[in-house]
This record gives C-alpha cells, sequence and structure tokens, in this order.
C-alpha cells in the first residue's frame, strides 16, 4: 500500500512538472494582405521560459498551427534557429498586432541572429513557406486574445 502510495505521488508530481512545462494554446485569426482571414491553432509563449524554448526541438507541426512570443513590453528581440528542426516564418508585430517585418523561412539550426528592423510587442511563427502561401505582408494583422490581454 505505502509503495502503491508512493508512485501515485511521483506520477501525479512528473504530471504537473510536465504542466509547468507547456504553453498555453489558443486561437488566433490572421487578417492577410488582401483581406482574407486565416485561423490558426497557437501556442502561446508568454514567460521568459516558454519563450527561451519556444519551437525547438519539434520535429514537425500542423500547418495551421505556431507559437505567439508575446514580450511584456515593445522591444527588438533576436532570435536564432539552435535546436530548431523545422523551417519557420517570423511574423513580427507591433502593439496592435500589425505585421511590421517578416523573416521567411529562417532554416532549421542556424545560428544566425534574426531580429526585427522595428520595435516589436510579439512574434508569430509558423511553417516556413506558409506567409507567401497565405499572401501575409506589411498589410496583414493578428488577432489574439493574449496578445490584447498583455496591453491591459
Amino acid at each position: 500500500m505505502r509503495n502503491k502510495i508512493l508512485w501515485m505521488s511521483l506520477v501525479m508530481a512528473l504530471v504537473l512538472c510536465l504542466q509547468s512545462h507547456m504553453a498555453l494554446a489558443e486561437d488566433l485569426t490572421i487578417t492577410n494582405d488582401a483581406g482574407n482571414q486565416i485561423s490558426l491553432d497557437v501556442e502561446i509563449a508568454d514567460d521568459s521560459s516558454s519563450r527561451a524554448r519556444g519551437l525547438m526541438f519539434r520535429r514537425r507541426m500542423p500547418e495551421t498551427s505556431g507559437m505567439l512570443f508575446i514580450f511584456p513590453d515593445m522591444r527588438q528581440p533576436s532570435f536564432w534557429m539552435k535546436n530548431t528542426l523545422i523551417p519557420l516564418d517570423m511574423l513580427f508585430l507591433d502593439e496592435k498586432g500589425q505585421v511590421v517585418d517578416i523573416h521567411n523561412m529562417a532554416m532549421p539550426q542556424d545560428l544566425t541572429t534574426i531580429t526585427s528592423s522595428h520595435p516589436t510587442k510579439a512574434v508569430l511563427e509558423i511553417n516556413g513557406g506558409m506567409a507567401k502561401k497565405w499572401g501575409i505582408g506589411l498589410k496583414s494583422k493578428i488577432s489574439s486574445n493574449s496578445l490584447a490581454k498583455s496591453l491591459e
């Protein structure tokens, strides 16, 4: 009986530990340059730990998925692709969700620093090539509950 209680306690501790490292997920809408809407299911990286890990070690990501990095203030964040196994497009957003810069096709494992030429409140990472496929450009806008809440 004692071993069973100990075993269950260890399992519960492991589950809680794993949950604390998982990013929250939510729906996000992109309105592209032509005014068409694209819906994505994104993970939210809004603390230093989740932003540092990002999409590292992922071997694949569904086409309509991504990760939204939200910063506590406007800044010019730097990214690299170390330990990132899939190509990514990076959409740099201002505080209103407007795309202010795009880095297309960041290559896996590349250690080159990627930054925006404009101050940024958030960065949306999507599968490489999708920004072009979906017609996302500097007139595009992102709508997200988490991005809206970060401005309150």
